[in-house]
């Protein structure tokens, strides 16, 4: 864990107030907490195994792959089981994404971040709505494909590409209600550009974006900050790991820290 990450840590504790909706006075994130953080017991176990499976089977996963940096435009080879343990969220962090799934039942959902597929299929493993799912690395993106292909899941599409490029062409064929997972580019700019793409044209009452890493560095917590307060943004739940906000008409401002 980075210093940043530790001292964000320390600070959530001790601002956190709650453990499962007690003392939350929204009904609306009272459910939430209620409902899909709190809920673990009740996972679909089909669902929870699939995901489990492709998970474990990744971690497995020995063959190497060619990785280029778009960063710094290099070439590097890599393993795919040390991917998906370097860049792939924790079975805790997916099930919450299949618990929001299941209880939001978005029509559309949309992934930036794709990496090995690891958060693709707990996105997936309900089976509900379309999955659009974006990797700027090409073989990355596809061991992904390959791997669910196997498994038999048929409602993951893939985009190879430029996040930004892929999510601006895809916003006019978005249909709501909708789940954006933002696991893309950790920077403060590049996550108000993901962020602005999709409130841009948010669906008030349909729209939800939940994004990794909040706390992974000063721009990624200073984006995060600044999206809380966006005037476009109705309520904000911050979970450590994970922020989650929702686009609700009128309804007040209300943020939330949750300790899960």
């Amino acid at each position: 864990m980075n210093y940043f990450l530790f001292r964000a840590t320390l600070q959530h504790f001790f601002k956190s107030r709650f453990w499962s909706g007690h003392g939350v006075q929204s009904p609306f994130v009272y459910d939430f907490v209620r409902h899909v953080v709190s809920r673990k017991a009740n996972d679909d176990m089909v669902a929870l195994n699939f995901a489990r499976g492709y998970r474990k089977s990744i971690l497995a996963n020995n063959d190497i792959i060619d990785i280029k940096d778009l960063g710094t435009g290099h070439d590097r080879q890599e393993r795919i089981s040390d991917i998906a343990k370097k860049s792939s969220i924790s079975d805790k962090c997916g099930r919450l994404l299949m618990r929001m799934v299941e209880h939001y039942k978005p029509y559309h959902i949309v992934e930036l971040g794709t990496s090995v597929g690891i958060s693709t299929a707990y996105l997936a493993a309900h089976k509900i709505g379309m999955v659009f799912t974006i990797e700027g690395n090409k073989s990355s993106s596809e061991v992904a494909q390959n791997t669910l292909r196997e498994s038999k899941v048929d409602n993951v599409f893939f985009f190879n590409g430029d996040f930004d490029d892929c999510l601006s062409q895809m916003m006019d064929n978005i249909i709501a209600p909708v789940l954006f997972f933002i696991d893309g580019n950790h920077t403060y700019e590049a996550t108000m550009r993901y962020f602005n793409h999709v409130a841009h044209k948010a669906v008030l009452n349909k729209t939800i974006i939940v994004f990794d890493d909040i706390h992974w560095s000063e721009g990624m917590q200073r984006a995060w900050l600044e999206i809380c307060a966006d005037d476009r943004v109705a309520t904000s739940v911050d979970l450590l790991r994970m922020g989650v906000v929702f686009f609700r008409s009128g309804c007040p401002k209300e943020h939330y820290i949750v300790r899960w």
